[in-house]
């Protein structure tokens, strides 16, 4: 029984939910996540947004590729439709700068970057 329809589901911190196969470890427990959660947006016809941390190596970078993305660079991009890094200089200046990068995107095909402002006070991304 659902009680609700959402159109989209926001999960924070994705990579850290637990999944119901306690014996499942790293990558293997990561890529059986993301096909639960592929499942769930199939299930209830609706998107889900998974955010998770990018790796040591993406620290004071512009933008952001797959090779960033923490803890698996196959299993976890194999299953979603598209990907975006958010690259932070750590620079004077730019405290509230951000570089989007499309990743991947299996829905358009369309790749691209930009700059945005990201304002702390208000939490909201401008262009």
């Amino acid at each position: 029984m659902n009680y609700y329809n959402p159109r989209l589901v926001v999960i924070d911190q994705g990579p850290n939910i637990a999944v119901e196969n306690k014996r499942l470890e790293g990558v293997a427990r990561l890529k059986e996540l993301y096909i639960q959660y592929r499942d769930l947006a199939n299930k209830y016809d609706c998107d889900i947004i998974s955010l998770g941390q990018a790796s040591v190596n993406a620290e004071n970078k512009k933008l952001l590729t797959g090779s960033n993305m923490d803890a698996s660079k196959t299993d976890i991009p194999g299953q979603c439709d598209w990907i975006v890094g958010i690259g932070k200089l750590e620079d004077r200046g730019y405290e509230e700068v951000r570089w989007l990068n499309i990743i991947k995107n299996k829905l358009t095909g369309k790749y691209g970057s930009g700059q945005v402002l990201l304002r702390k006070a208000t939490c909201r991304f401008e262009d």
